[in-house]
């Protein structure tokens, strides 16, 4: 299993996400999954703080490697039998199940579980990740309470005006938040990296952000997707940690900015590298207590649910067509909009 996730790693490092004119390379027809889909049986999907949940999947003889997701908690085991226990904060959590039959092909199936807790000591944070304050000013703005509403979207070669069009998305939104008095800036480069706007090494940095929001960010949204690049260049670990560090540096100068997170596209034919930048982002959401845009779980949330031609056919299987930003606008939008 290793060696198959390591050569589509090293496949997608190859070719990239930025604008580089020495990306010639063929794109690789996709395989239709044939396996028969993944079947998971939980003990509970309802359980208190601290309990245990054990996991089976159906055993197929056309299997060979299970690998299993949560997004918090602990899991332990291996193959088709895991045991989940449960964390300290209430919430409704995903543990997905990734199966690769003889042939290689893989699928996945998802099972939710909702986590209670009692004490008074442990703060759930669900209702400070909704979109209702990000509504409100925006509701603001069109009624003509407030007349500086400014809505910065932070993006890689999946929103900026480059070679993969990936600013249609930003127009779309753009052209919407018009008709509410909201003005909006797209600051996002062909092969950003969330390093690099934390560690202000290339543009856009958080420096370019602040200098864009208004008095001390109360009436500023700030919408950030990124970490493909920084997962391309083999550097997963540093997309938490720089988000998180870029956000304290913005709040440093405008302290009451909102801040919104986009999870970047599907990657089509890898649920590896999907499956980890869902999760981290989830995981963003949930320790900074952010509003999320699940672009994957909302907009595609299956390979098999995803049609290709949502995307730029250009070999990245990341870039989306004008169609496929379409959605993906629209599904930001029903976020935001009041």
């Amino acid at each position: 299993m290793k060696n198959i996730f390591f050569s589509l790693f090293i496949t997608l490092f190859l070719v990239g996400c930025g604008d580089s004119n020495t990306t010639k390379f063929k794109e690789t027809p996709l395989k239709t999954t044939n396996i028969v889909a993944a079947k998971i049986s939980a003990s509970a999907t309802a359980v208190e703080s601290g309990q245990i949940v054990e996991l089976r999947a159906a055993k197929n003889n056309n299997i060979k490697e299970y690998q299993w997701w949560d997004e918090k908690g602990v899991l332990l085991g291996r193959g088709s039998e895991i045991e989940w226990t449960a964390p300290s904060i209430a919430d409704t959590y995903t543990i997905t199940l990734s199966v690769i039959d003889t042939k290689n092909n893989y699928t996945h199936k998802s099972v939710n579980i909702v986590v209670t807790n009692d004490d008074p000591l442990v703060i759930n944070p669900t209702n400070n990740r909704s979109f209702n304050t990000i509504q409100t000013l925006i509701s603001q703005a069109s009624q003509g309470n407030i007349s500086n509403v400014t809505y910065i979207c932070i993006g890689d070669s999946t929103r900026a005006d480059s070679k993969y069009h990936g600013d249609h998305l930003f127009n779309e939104i753009q052209e919407k938040l018009r008709s509410y008095n909201v003005t909006s800036y797209l600051l996002a480069r062909a092969g950003h990296q969330a390093t690099q706007f934390d560690n202000a090494t290339a543009f856009p940095t958080w420096q370019d952000t602040v200098s864009r929001i208004p008095g001390d960010g109360a009436s500023t949204i700030v919408d950030i997707s990124l970490g493909i690049n920084d997962y391309w260049d083999i550097r997963p670990s540093a997309i938490k940690p720089h988000i998180k560090s870029a956000i304290a540096k913005i709040r440093g100068e405008k302290p009451q900015t909102h801040f919104v997170l986009s999870m970047p596209n599907r990657i089509f034919n890898n649920e590896f590298m999907t499956h980890d930048l869902t999760r981290i982002y989830k995981e963003l959401s949930r320790e900074l207590n952010l509003p999320l845009n699940h672009i994957i779980d909302g907009v595609m949330p299956t390979q098999a649910s995803t049609s290709y031609s949502w995307y730029n056919n250009d070999g990245f299987n990341v870039h989306m067509s004008q169609s496929g930003q379409h959605l993906v606008a629209q599904y930001i939008l029903g976020n935001i909009l009041p």
